[in-house]
C-alpha cells in the first residue's frame, strides 16, 4: 500500500526540482558576468527566466491535481471496504455511527437473588401504608404518596437502596406537604425490570368513593 502515494507524490516533484534548479540558476548567473558579454548575459537570463517560472507553476498545478486525486481515491476506497468504519481516521466515518456512551449504567440488578424479594417486600409496606394514586407517563410511572410524618424520608431511603443495585433506574422524589411524589423511570431497555417495581403497588390504592346519592 506505500509504494502507491510515493509515486503519485514523485511525479509532480519533477518539474518543481526543475523549476527550482532553474531558479538557482537565474540567481548564479549574475556571478558568471565576468566571463560573459553584457549581450550574453542578458539573453540568458532572458531564457531561463521564463522557463523556470513555468517549471514551478507547471509543478504547482500538478502537485494540486494528485492531491484532490488521492483524497478521492482514498475515501472512494474506504467506503468500498469499511476500512476506517471503527475510529472514522480517513474522514469517511457512516453518518450514522455513534460513538457509545461509556457513562450509561449497565441494565442489570446486582442485587442476590436470595434479597429481591425482600426488597419488593420492602416497597409493599410503604406502598400499602401510604399510596394514593399511581399512573403510567413517557418512560416511567408516578407514586402518589400521603405527606405523613416519616413517609418523604423512608421513600427516599428506599430509592436510595434500590439505586445501590440497580443504577439505571431514576427516581425523583418531591414534596408539596400535602403529597409525596414518586417518579421512576428507566431507559427502553430496563421497562421490563421497571414494571416488576410498578407491579409491587398492584392492588394497593384506595377505591375510589362512591357518589353521593341523589335525594329522594
Amino acid at each position: 500500500m506505500s509504494t502507491v502515494p510515493q509515486k503519485r507524490w514523485s511525479f509532480p516533484l519533477i518539474p518543481l526540482g526543475l523549476g527550482a534548479a532553474a531558479c538557482a540558476a537565474c540567481c548564479a548567473v549574475p556571478l558568471l558576468g565576468l566571463g560573459l558579454g553584457a549581450g550574453g548575459l542578458g539573453a540568458l537570463v532572458g531564457l531561463m527566466e521564463p522557463m523556470a517560472l513555468g517549471l514551478v507553476g507547471i509543478g504547482l498545478v500538478m502537485a494540486v491535481v494528485a492531491v484532490r486525486r488521492r483524497s478521492n481515491n482514498h475515501q472512494a476506497s474506504c467506503a468500498e471496504t469499511g476500512a476506517c468504519s471503527i475510529d472514522g481516521a480517513c474522514g469517511c466515518r457512516p453518518a450514522d455511527a455513534r460513538t457509545p456512551d461509556r457513562h450509561d449504567p449497565a441494565i442489570a440488578c446486582t442485587l442476590p437473588g436470595e434479597q429481591m424479594s425482600e426488597r419488593l417486600d420492602e416497597f409493599r409496606a410503604l406502598l400499602a401504608r401510604a399510596l394514593v394514586r399511581r399512573q403510567r407517563v413517557d418512560g416511567g410511572f408516578v407514586w402518589t404518596l400521603r405527606a405523613d410524618p416519616g413517609i418523604e424520608e423512608e421513600a427516599r431511603a428506599l430509592a436510595a437502596r434500590e439505586q445501590g443495585c440497580c443504577s439505571f433506574f431514576r427516581f425523583d422524589i418531591s414534596s408539596d406537604g400535602q403529597a409525596v411524589r414518586w417518579k421512576a423511570t428507566a431507559p427502553e431497555a430496563g421497562w421490563p425490570m421497571l414494571e416488576l417495581l410498578y407491579e409491587t403497588s398492584e392492588g394497593l390504592t384506595p377505591p375510589a368513593a362512591s357518589p353521593p346519592r341523589p335525594a329522594a
